[in-house]
């Protein structure tokens, strides 16, 4: 079974009010599928931004979630380094080149991983998605050890929204309390420390999941 996960989020009414890895991973592997890649072709390359949104989710990735930690943590080094050599694409990433990636990393998934594994938690097909990306969320900020990886975490979820997600009322919600700052704790820029981060990271004024 995949480990527990403590996650703030508005529950559905089920007796099991947890989330699981897999609810986790399986928000990422859309947001990959569906957002990051949706109706690309082989020679598709992304946008700077999509770009450096995705990496800065995978490195944070590597380091939160330790069950995945090897794959995320070799996709993250396999698609910086296609990045950087270039090549044909002139630095962008192209998804031959994510295909290939993945492909690469996925012995290092672990064993009998599921596709796609959701919990009671996050069922029902219209919340799977944005549940699982606020469990995420919530649980790599948790996991934080220090400040800087707090912060980065915080980072890579505003880069996440502001470049990859795609409902733009949700993106626009985001954003505006982002920059406007939430409950006299400042916008998301302005934060210092994990505890700034983690009090910030929850919800907005009126309580509800940011996502």
């Amino acid at each position: 079974a995949a480990p527990r996960v403590a996650c703030d989020a508005r529950p559905a009414p089920v007796e099991d009010l947890r989330a699981s890895e897999g609810d986790l991973v399986s928000s990422v592997r859309f947001a990959f599928e569906h957002e990051v890649w949706r109706g690309s072709l082989p020679t598709t390359t992304l946008d700077p931004s999509v770009q450096a949104a995705v990496i800065a989710l995978l490195r944070v990735l590597s380091r939160g979630l330790p069950t995945w930690g090897a794959f995320y943590g070799r996709l993250e080094a396999l698609v910086t380094s296609a990045v950087t050599s270039g090549g044909d694409s002139g630095g962008a990433l192209t998804r031959n080149a994510w295909d290939s990636a993945m492909s690469r990393a996925a012995p290092l998934a672990p064993l009998g991983a599921a596709q796609t594994s959701w919990s009671p938690f996050c069922a029902g097909a219209l919340r799977q998605y944005t549940c699982g990306l606020w469990a995420t969320f919530h649980t790599l900020m948790l996991r934080a050890p220090s400040d800087a990886e707090a912060l980065a975490v915080i980072d890579a979820m505003v880069g996440f929204v502001t470049s990859i997600f795609e409902c733009a009322d949700c993106r626009m919600h985001f954003l505006n309390m982002s920059r406007g700052g939430v409950a006299g704790l400042g916008p998301s820029a302005a934060l210092t420390t994990r505890e700034g981060a983690v009090r910030w990271l929850p919800s907005d004024a009126g309580g509800a999941p940011l996502i």
